[in-house]
């Protein structure tokens, strides 16, 4: 018969195995957990670069350099002699037509002025709603980087006095619209204060003249069809909500506005709050 202290020995020696036992389970469970979300995140960055690399390839299609369908300098030289040179192409050539081979759900692309990293840079395309294009990119692909994307009720397109335009806050890879909330910075506004909008073969240039954190419900997307007292609503809403000042006076600003916001999730990944800029059309572009 064992003595009291030999059985407290088997005891502590069977505590002492278990224990061992449940560490080594622990550990493996642990090792199992991180290489599971390793794996995730590999695959996710894959994806992310995945989509850089297409979008550079729908960007080469569209940076048609040997397109004859602009004019050249020369054949403008008479009637852009009377045009300010703000108004001119810089020599940028795209061809529209290539990207509706690609989808033909394309509706024009979008080009942040000022170059640097991390700028906006991409086709845009309008679905038959607002969830197909969230992770499907511009030629069709399912991939989380999705695409940038026009609201599906904006019936006349950039046409429209209003609309909204969505694209993802990305980390890394294509980043799609993740340099909005730089526009707080007063130094990135002034590096970046006009936007380029190409639809079809219009080209238009934006001026960027509101940026704020907003929910859901804000009045940006309260109304895609607004009337005139509706639309001057919103431009001064957006001016007062702004985190920074465009210096652009409100006698400006009209009922015949055109007016596009940019929308995307922020970094607190609420899924209310969104970083949006506002940008108003200031003129359209003629090649040299």
């Amino acid at each position: 018969m064992l003595s009291m202290k030999q059985r407290s020995k088997k005891a502590q020696k069977k505590s002492n195995t278990a224990i061992k036992i449940i560490l080594i389970i622990v550990f493996v469970l642990a090792a199992a957990v991180f290489c599971v979300a390793g794996y995730k995140l590999l695959s996710a960055m894959n994806k992310y670069d995945e989509a850089k690399d297409a979008y550079e390839d729908i960007r080469s299609n569209f940076y048609d350099a040997s397109s004859t369908k602009r004019p050249s300098s020369k054949e403008k030289e008479s009637e852009s002699e009377t045009l300010d040179p703000d108004d001119l192409d810089d020599g940028f050539v795209w061809d529209f037509s290539k990207l509706l081979e690609i989808n033909p759900e394309g509706v024009g692309y979008i080009r942040m002025r000022g170059g640097g990293d991390n700028i906006i840079d991409f086709p845009i395309v309008q679905g038959t709603d607002n969830a197909y294009y969230l992770d499907h990119m511009f030629d069709g692909t399912v991939n989380n980087a999705g695409a940038i994307f026009m609201d599906c009720y904006a019936r006349d397109g950039f046409d429209s006095r209003y609309c909204i335009i969505y694209g993802h806050n990305m980390k890394s890879g294509s980043r799609m619209f993740s340099c909005l909330k730089n526009y707080k910075d007063p130094e990135y506004f002034a590096a970046h204060p006009e936007i380029d909008i190409y639809a079809g073969e219009k080209h238009y240039v934006y001026k960027v003249f509101a940026q704020f954190q907003t929910t859901t419900d804000s009045f940006v997307y309260a109304n895609i069809y607004p009337d005139d007292e509706t639309l001057l609503s919103m431009i001064w809403q957006g001016l007062e909500s702004s985190a920074i000042d465009a210096g652009i006076p409100w006698e400006y600003f009209s009922a015949d506005s055109h007016v596009i916001t940019l929308s995307t999730c922020t970094d607190q990944y609420d899924s209310h709050l969104r970083d949006v800029v506002m940008l108003v059309r200031d003129r359209e572009v003629v090649s040299k």
